[in-house]
């Protein structure tokens, strides 16, 4: 199985490949975001869990997770749960808080850039939920992946904030 750091840079890399555009919806980006992120697990060789898409199994507590299970069908560990949100920032939380109660190699929250706080604060609101939160620990390791427009360049694409050990290392997202 791969470790949590191998697992982060595949979403990364995952994330950068998707062929979509700001034009195309918030609809067709979840779709594709669920389908590449099931794809993925599966190459993992984890049981995946998505609903919209053709999985093989219905969705699971969240929009995105990946499971392992015993030889005895025995579920043992949970490597990733994610969700995807393109609304304001109320809905962004709403769905954010419920990574919080999650147990998880990988807690994997996406989001769009909004006005009001842009990308960046955004992330450091939901960098203070996580380390408010009485339920953290300091090896948790949380990706945040934000989809944003270049003040300079005017193009868009995914900025990461990954959280927990892995904030030392930033620099690789």
């Amino acid at each position: 199985m791969p470790g949590k750091q191998d697992m982060m840079e595949a979403i990364r890399a995952g994330l950068n490949s998707l062929p979509l555009t700001v034009e195309d919806s918030g609809r067709d980006w979840t779709r594709a975001i669920k389908t590449m992120l099931c794809e993925l697990g599966q190459k993992f060789g984890y049981q995946v869990r998505a609903s919209g898409i053709d999985s093989g199994y219905r969705e699971w507590l969240y929009d995105v997770t990946w499971l392992e299970y015993s030889r005895y069908d025995r579920l043992i560990d949970a490597h990733l749960v994610a969700e995807c949100e393109w609304g304001d920032f109320a809905s962004v939380k709403h769905d954010f808080e419920k990574l919080l109660l999650a147990r998880a190699s990988i807690r994997l929250m996406i989001y769009g850039h909004f006005k009001d706080s842009g990308a960046e604060g955004i992330a450091a609101r939901l960098t203070e939920y996580i380390r408010g939160f009485k339920g953290f620990h300091a090896e948790d390791a949380w990706l945040l992946a934000a989809w944003e427009r270049h003040a300079h360049t005017g193009t868009w694409s995914f900025r990461y904030f990954p959280i927990g050990r892995f904030t030392a290392q930033q620099e690789l997202f």
